[in-house]
C-alpha cells in the first residue's frame, strides 16, 4: 500500500525559500559580521581609505568587499631589540633594550594610517635606536657602566615623548645589558 502525497508548492513560496537561503549563504559566505577581541580595537578600512572612527571591542557589521577590519593590539606588548651604538671613545656598543609599551584605542587610526600594521619596525625600533644613540655619544666606555641609569632615563623621556606624539604609551623601558666590542683599528705600542 503506497501512499502518495501531493505537494503543491507555489512559486511565491518557493521564492521566499530560495530569497531565505540565499541570504543564509551569503551571511555565512561573505561574513558581513566582524569581531573586535577584547583588549583590541579596530579600523575599518573603506576600499583602501582609513576611517577616522575606531571600532570598539564587540561585533560589527561591514560590507563585504568594501570595508575591510583591521585589529589592533592595544594591551601592553614587549619588545625587544639589540640595537649597536656609538659611544664618546667611538667604539660600538651593543644595547639590548626591553620596552613595554601599549597603544591608546583613541589613536589606532592614526598610527595604522602613518605606519601599517608593521608599526613596530616603521617606529618603535627607529626611535628607541636614535634615542639611545643621541644619549649615548655623550659618555665614555666607563661612563656607560657607571652612569646606566642616567643613560636610561634621558633615553626613556626621549622615548616617551616621541611615541606620545604616535599616541603609545611607555609603560617600561630597560637596557639589559650592554656589550662593548673592541676597537680593531687601535695601534699598539
Amino acid at each position: 500500500m503506497y501512499i502518495l502525497l501531493e505537494i503543491n508548492i507555489s512559486k511565491k513560496h518557493l521564492l521566499r525559500t530560495g530569497f531565505f537561503i540565499a541570504i543564509i549563504l551569503s551571511i555565512f559566505l561573505l561574513r558581513p559580521l566582524v569581531a573586535v577581541p577584547d583588549g583590541h580595537a579596530g579600523v575599518m578600512i573603506n576600499q583602501g581609505k582609513v576611517e577616522d572612527k575606531v571600532v570598539s571591542e564587540g561585533y560589527h557589521l561591514r560590507l563585504p568587499g568594501y570595508q575591510e577590519l583591521v585589529n589592533i593590539d592595544c594591551r601592553t606588548q614587549q619588545l625587544e631589540i639589540q640595537v649597536p651604538v656609538a659611544n664618546r671613545d667611538c667604539q660600538t656598543v651593543n644595547a639590548l633594550l626591553s620596552l613595554h609599551y601599549h597603544i591608546h584605542p583613541c589613536g589606532v587610526a592614526k598610527l595604522y594610517r602613518q605606519e601599517g600594521s608593521a608599526y613596530e619596525t616603521t617606529l618603535l625600533t627607529p626611535v628607541v635606536q636614535d634615542a639611545l644613540q643621541s644619549v649615548a655619544i655623550r659618555y665614555s666606555a666607563q661612563d656607560m657602566l657607571y652612569k646606566r641609569q642616567e643613560i636610561l632615563n634621558q633615553s626613556s623621556q626621549l622615548i616617551s615623548r616621541t611615541l606620545a606624539q604616535h599616541n603609545i604609551a611607555v609603560d617600561t623601558f630597560n637596557i639589559i645589558n650592554f656589550e662593548f666590542t673592541t676597537p680593531s683599528n687601535l695601534i699598539y705600542l
